[in-house]
């Protein structure tokens, strides 16, 4: 499976940030499934509460947005 984040920089803030909600950018879900794909024709989904995959999409959100706060300016004096 593949999980699908979106990570925006803001050039007024010159901050690093992850979307926290996923519906905004992926309408069928953010985690990709090639068994869904072959046997649905889709393989995107959201993950049930509660399940494995939602355990997991949890924690992998939460350390993209941990390292956001470490990540450095791509500004260069000067320059965007």
């Amino acid at each position: 499976m593949q999980y699908h984040y979106v990570v925006m920089y803001d050039s007024d803030s010159d901050s690093w940030r992850v979307e926290p909600d996923p519906e905004a950018y992926f309408s069928d879900g953010n985690i990709w499934s090639d068994t869904l794909a072959d046997e649905q024709g889709s393989g995107w989904f959201f993950p049930e509460e509660g399940s494995f995959e939602n355990s997991l999409d949890i924690k992998c959100w939460q350390m993209i947005y941990n390292l956001c706060t470490i990540w450095p300016s791509p500004v260069v004096e000067g320059k965007l």
